[in-house]
């Protein structure tokens, strides 16, 4: 045995034998360390990952930022060209689709409105054969199938007769969204469908968000200050994909043109 010591931290002779208890614990301590950072990194990764983007090109000037947008996101391009495909084929959004087809990053999907307007008037909602026909008209002329992409079904109310008649015979899947634009209540037949529901459209009140389905989409109307706090929100509501617009333009010409800020988006959703 050797030479009997006194150890500082815990007054027992016998030196060898608490300096190797001592050992131990530090290499139990320092494993405890190294998995309490890595526990906190994967938290860290978690928290920040990208929130998937909703990218609504309902012009010409929507196209450029889809490729940009999707460097740091993945993005679904939601096309609509004229109120819907149109009756002929536009070359910008024709090229646009070719070229994001080679991108890992962005979807595609088909704007098709349910609703009928004349003058921000909603006069009545489309039969089955008009929105058939419209999904028809986006495989033909910019090659936007059911089964490959997807179709953004917009004014999908909850109220509406026709809208259900059209659901209740339309063939639909986890690829669709339907945009009612308000929670949907848990037993409403909307919920019933294999697609996936846009509950939340408006403007979003940092403070007390709204309170929707994990999964649900969101279309958020901001300020540039208030993107990191809809980001946040989005993440804890376990959001599926984010559309983005600015607070001013909300019912006043929304994505007709990208937000100022759309850039800076990129740079913070990340």
């Amino acid at each position: 045995m050797t030479e009997a010591n006194t150890c500082p931290y815990c007054l027992i002779e016998q030196f060898t034998d608490c300096d190797a208890y001592w050992r131990r614990w530090e290499r139990r301590g320092l494993w405890t360390i190294l998995i309490a950072l890595l526990a906190l990194g994967a938290v860290a990764v978690a928290h920040a990952a990208p929130v998937p983007v909703v990218w609504f090109v309902y012009d010409q000037s929507m196209i450029a930022p889809v490729a940009t947008l999707a460097e740091k996101a993945p993005v679904t391009a939601v096309i609509n060209p004229n109120n819907g495909p149109g009756s002929t084929r536009d070359a910008a959004y024709a090229n646009a689709v070719d070229k994001w087809r080679k991108i890992k990053g962005i979807k595609l999907m088909a704007y098709v409105d349910l609703a009928i307007w004349k003058q921000d008037r909603l006069v009545a909602y489309k039969t089955p054969a008009q929105v058939r026909a419209e999904i028809a008209a986006y495989n033909s002329i910019y090659g936007i199938t059911t089964s490959r992409d997807g179709i953004w079904y917009d004014d999908a109310s909850l109220t509406s007769s026709a809208v259900q008649a059209f659901f209740a015979v339309a063939t639909v899947s986890k690829l669709d969204v339907a945009n009612p634009g308000e929670p949907v209540p848990a037993k409403q037949w909307l919920r019933k469908l294999p697609l996936r529901l846009c509950e939340f459209e408006d403007t979003l009140v940092v403070k007390s968000p709204q309170v929707t389905t994990p999964g649900a989409v969101w279309i958020c109307f901001v300020t540039y200050n208030q993107i990191p706090a809809a980001l946040t929100a989005g993440r804890k509501a376990s959001v599926s994909m984010m559309g983005w617009e600015a607070l001013e333009r909300h019912h006043n010409g929304e994505f007709q043109r990208p937000p100022l800020w759309w850039k800076n988006l990129v740079n913070l959703n990340q």
